[in-house]
């Protein structure tokens, strides 16, 4: 696999011999071509970050609540380290977010997950995050009583600080991919997760067109954004 080294930033091919890899991760809001090909993954430590948070008007082509759930259920029941992701917790009135959650929350019971990650956008050239630290807060601990009652904690990406010392948290702060999901030794970023090498560059263009995607951030590189869309 051709990629930059994280610490560096010098480009270079890793080896994905199963002895040399120590797990692969990924994040997907659309995990259907693991479960398709889970065979072709056996040799390997397999960690499956899946986004699903209904916001199909901004993430195009996404999966509907329906198929997200599904695939939620399907996904965890082949693979061990199967996390759900409600991130970007979505801009939508906070009865219609809460009516998405709770749909979602119904298939993480079933799929035996415990906790769900959250975050709220990142800057980004077309949508940006208008809601205050108090908004967040409070749909944090909106969010962290729904996800109580079905026994699944909500946790905010450690990368988000504000609310280090707030009072009157439901919700708990930590990493998302956690060193000890891996068997070995990982060197780990600022934030406490692990560091990994990913083949995306912020070099390369996308074509689904979504209208939030901070991976798709033209202030990032001006030449990335795909002019199809």
């Amino acid at each position: 696999m051709v990629a930059f080294d994280p610490r560096t930033a010098a480009p270079g091919v890793w080896s994905l011999d199963p002895k040399d890899t120590l797990g692969l991760v990924f994040w997907t809001k659309n995990p259907k071509n693991l479960i398709l090909n889970r065979s072709l993954l056996n040799p390997y430590d397999v960690i499956i970050h899946m986004t699903a948070t209904g916001w199909s008007e901004m993430e195009k082509g996404v999966p509907t609540l329906f198929e997200a759930g599904t695939l939620l259920v399907a996904a965890s029941k082949l693979f061990e380290k199967v996390y759900w992701r409600f991130s970007p917790v979505p801009l939508l009135p906070r009865k219609e977010l809460l009516l998405r959650f709770q749909r979602l929350l119904a298939y993480a019971t079933i799929a035996k997950r415990d906790r769900v990650y959250v975050s709220f956008l990142q800057s980004n050239d077309k949508i940006p995050e208008t809601r205050s630290l108090q908004e967040q807060f409070d749909i944090l601990n909106m969010l962290s009583e729904e996800g109580k009652a079905f026994g699944i904690r909500v946790i905010l990406c450690a990368d988000n600080q504000n609310f280090i010392n707030w009072t009157g948290k439901l919700f708990q702060t930590d990493v998302c991919v956690h060193p000890g999901d891996f068997k070995g030794k990982v060197q780990l970023e600022s934030c406490g997760c692990a560091l990994m090498v990913d083949p995306f560059t912020i070099n390369e263009a996308c074509g689904c067109c979504c209208e939030y995607c901070y991976a798709a951030d033209k202030t990032l590189a001006l030449h990335r954004r795909n002019t199809t869309c």
